[in-house]
Parts: structure tokens; C-alpha cells; sequence
């Protein structure tokens, strides 16, 4: 087990021995608190993992040792033959970080930096383009060729595979669903514009909607049992007890996800689309109308074929997407 005042982390099967004659790549997926990192065979494995903390909007450099520090403390003795990274930014095909505001990074050289610091061939992806490669290999998709993946969290990110390959688009900048236009003239989303995906279905925006509610409607605060101090899940579990603003909140979220369902099932036909991140673990007071405005939206009506389904992998699926591209070489 690997343990410092600074990382943590629980190693599963390398004490067997067999580890030195596999493929092993090393996933890593930096996020806007933290970084996690895992080694994983060719086949989706994960047999050691590690995260450690990151401090508000932390200069490149800290990340870079960061992630330096965690894959020294995992490598194993047959040694590692390159690294995927994951990383919560626009990624472009050179590797470059080009918008991430988590983190405050603005057109990082990535790549290269760590390519410098760790001595192998690094790729960088976007960190739901490595979510949604992992849930098509070896989670909710498993073995399928066409899946879209939208992570629903604070924010709103996707990942597409097409013909088993991750889609990136020509300058790397593709499936960046939570920020299809929804609503003209909508909220402010946090890219600038109004109206879109992220502005209306995300974390953020779900508290907003909530509070609005709380303050213009009093009819249905006073049936309410949130008060000025609630959270993502709290609204939720209201909702499952019958809440009627709870109700009323998450019915208008479902109905801007179905939406977004409905587009892309219409423009890329998938076999799956799959809801990751806290907010898709609500259950069915989510799922069920979700599905509904969905159905509706297609045209032509439901395709059996396409399946709508819950991620399988949790926080682990970005760091195993990572590993496994980097083991098919998609940089």
C-alpha cells in the first residue's frame, strides 16, 4: 500500500509477480482538486492506483510533479512502455491543454512537459474523450463500436467512439457535448455563451434553478423541504419523496438531457449513450424521463438498438481510458 501525508492509494495485484511480463501503461487523470494515477495492462486491468491532492488552480509545474512523484511510487520492476493523460481541458492533437478552467491553464504544453519529466511517450486527451473509450472497452459498452458518453457533474463533458476508435475531431477539439446549444438566449454558460447543455443541465445549474424556484414560486416553497442550503443530491432525494419543487427542478433538467440524447442519437445513431459523473447516480427520478423526452426526440421514433445506460467504471473510467489509449497508440 502506498502511503505519505501527501498521496495515497491501494496496489491490488502486483504482489502476485506476474505483472513483469505484461504490456503495462500507466492512466493518469488530472482533475481541478486532484490528481489520479493507475497502472493498467493492455486489456483494461487496473492493478495499482494512487491520487493525491492539488492546490486551487495549481501552476503546471506542481502537476507535473505531482504526477512524477505517483508513477515513481507505482513503477513496477518490468518497467512501464508509455503513459495516457487525461486532463479536464479543450485538448488538441498536439497534446496541448488549450482552455482548462479548473485548473486556470491557458495553451500548456502538456505533452511535452511531461513527456521531459517522465522519460516516455506520453498522450493527452481530454478527460471524457478517456471515459467514454473506457466505458465502450471495458464498462457499460462493453465490445461496442458506437457509444457517446456525457459526464454529468459541476459541468458537463462527452466523449464519442465511432468504429471503436475515440472521435476527436480535426484539431482534437471534438464532442464537446455540454456545450451544444439548448436554449437561444439561455443562461450564461461558463465558455461564454448562452444557452448551452452545461448552463442547464449541470451541477451549477441545477442549485440555480432550485433557488429561482425557491424565490419566485412560495407556492411550491412552502411545500418544499429545501431550504436555503442544499446541495446537487439533496434536491434529488427531495425529488424522490415527493417534493414538489424538487419534482419541478429535476422534470426540467431531464427534459434539457433527453434533448441532448435525442440530438445525438439522431446525428450519430449509437448503440450506446452513457450517462456518467454524481448527477447521472440520481436513479430513475432522473433516468425514467430522461429516457421519455429521449424516445420522443428520435426521429422516427425509439430505436431498440440504442441502448441508454448507466457508466459502470466510476471515478476510475478516466484514467483506465487513458491507459488504454495510450496502449493503441492514439497520439
Amino acid at each position: 500500500m502506498i502511503r505519505s501525508a501527501e498521496c495515497k492509494g491501494v496496489i491490488y495485484d502486483l504482489a502476485r509477480g506476474d505483472h513483469n511480463s505484461m504490456a503495462l501503461f500507466y492512466g493518469i487523470d488530472i482533475g481541478g482538486s486532484h490528481v489520479s494515477a493507475g497502472l493498467v495492462t493492455a486489456e483494461g486491468r487496473l492493478l495499482a492506483r494512487a491520487a493525491a491532492p492539488l492546490p486551487p488552480r495549481p501552476p503546471v509545474e506542481t502537476v507535473v510533479a505531482v504526477v512524477r512523484r505517483l508513477l515513481a511510487q507505482m513503477a513496477p520492476a518490468g518497467g512501464v512502455r508509455r503513459a495516457g493523460v487525461g486532463v479536464a481541458s479543450a485538448v488538441d492533437l498536439d497534446g496541448r491543454a488549450r482552455f482548462a478552467p479548473n485548473l486556470g491553464w491557458h495553451d500548456v504544453p502538456l505533452r511535452g512537459l511531461l513527456e521531459d519529466a517522465l522519460g516516455m511517450d506520453v498522450g493527452v486527451f481530454n478527460d471524457a474523450d478517456c471515459a467514454a473509450f473506457a466505458e465502450a472497452k471495458v464498462g457499460a459498452g462493453r465490445a461496442a463500436r458506437y457509444l457517446v458518453l456525457l459526464t454529468l457533474g459541476t459541468g458537463i463533458g462527452g466523449g464519442i467512439v465511432l468504429d471503436g476508435r475515440p472521435y476527436l475531431g480535426a484539431g482534437g477539439l471534438g464532442a464537446e457535448i455540454g456545450h451544444m446549444k439548448i436554449v437561444d438566449d439561455g443562461p450564461l454558460c461558463g465558455c461564454g455563451r448562452h444557452g448551452c447543455l452545461e448552463a442547464l443541465a449541470g451541477g451549477l445549474a441545477i442549485r440555480a434553478r432550485a433557488a429561482r424556484l425557491l424565490e419566485e414560486r412560495p407556492d411550491l416553497a412552502a411545500r418544499s423541504s429545501l431550504s436555503t442550503d442544499f446541495d446537487v443530491k439533496a434536491i434529488f432525494d427531495a425529488a424522490r419523496a415527493g417534493d414538489p419543487l424538487a419534482e419541478e427542478v429535476v422534470a426540467e433538467t431531464a427534459r434539457y438531457l433527453g434533448v441532448a440524447v435525442a440530438n445525438i442519437i439522431n446525428i450519430l445513431d449509437p448503440e450506446v449513450v452513457v450517462l456518467g459523473g454524481s448527477i447521472a447516480s440520481a436513479g430513475e427520478v432522473l433516468w425514467a424521463p430522461v429516457r421519455e423526452e429521449a424516445a420522443q426526440g428520435t426521429m422516427g421514433g425509439p430505436r431498440p438498438y440504442v441502448r441508454v445506460v448507466p457508466a459502470a467504471l466510476g471515478p476510475d473510467a478516466g484514467l483506465v481510458g487513458a491507459a488504454l489509449l495510450a496502449s493503441a497508440v492514439y497520439f
